[in-house]
């Protein structure tokens, strides 16, 4: 049995979450296996051996797999920018899927900061255009971000872009 704790820290402002193991057919205490700002998204892998979540830090958010016999935590990805929720997912959101054989984590990512801070640079150095793709925004709120599709591979233990197409989404 996997749970998180999230309790907020009024001097801060913020949440502090844990997440927890316990064996339900054996005695004794829960495990604490994991601790940040957010735990969300927590799921057991397709073999039952591995439990996978999204933690949020002070330094951003990462996707984790633990053992579910030992309780040892392996980093699979840190995010950089925001998780796209697949909005398609039965039973909810989730910024991740697993493969039906559970070799793979399916992910999706976007990244405003570094969209600001490329175009900051193309604009500095006078070159906006490269070729690449472009298209009117009829919007002028709306900015541009790179949405990222990404696979990890359990057994090779590495990540793939599968593919990068620009994303029209409102500031902030």
């Amino acid at each position: 049995m996997a749970y998180v704790i999230t309790q907020p820290i009024l001097k801060t402002n913020r949440d502090h979450a844990e997440l927890y193991i316990a064996h339900a057919a054996r005695p004794g205490l829960p495990r604490k296996v994991a601790e940040g700002v957010h735990v969300t998204n927590v799921r057991w892998s397709v073999d039952g051996h591995w439990i996978l979540f999204v933690l949020q830090t002070e330094t951003g958010r990462e996707i984790l797999r633990i053992s579910a016999e030992d309780g040892k935590a392996h980093r699979l990805e840190h995010i950089r920018g925001e998780l796209i929720n697949n909005q398609e997912s039965a039973g909810g959101t989730k910024p991740y899927e697993l493969s039906p054989d559970g070799n793979r984590l399916i992910y999706g990512t976007y990244d405003m900061e570094a969209a600001k801070s490329e175009f900051r640079a193309r604009s500095e150095g006078g070159r906006l255009y490269r070729g690449e793709w472009y298209s009117q925004l009829t919007d002028p709120r709306l900015q541009s971000a790179p949405f990222q599709l990404w696979s990890y591979d359990f057994r090779r233990q590495s990540t793939r872009k599968l593919w990068e197409v620009p994303l029209a989404l409102p500031p902030g």
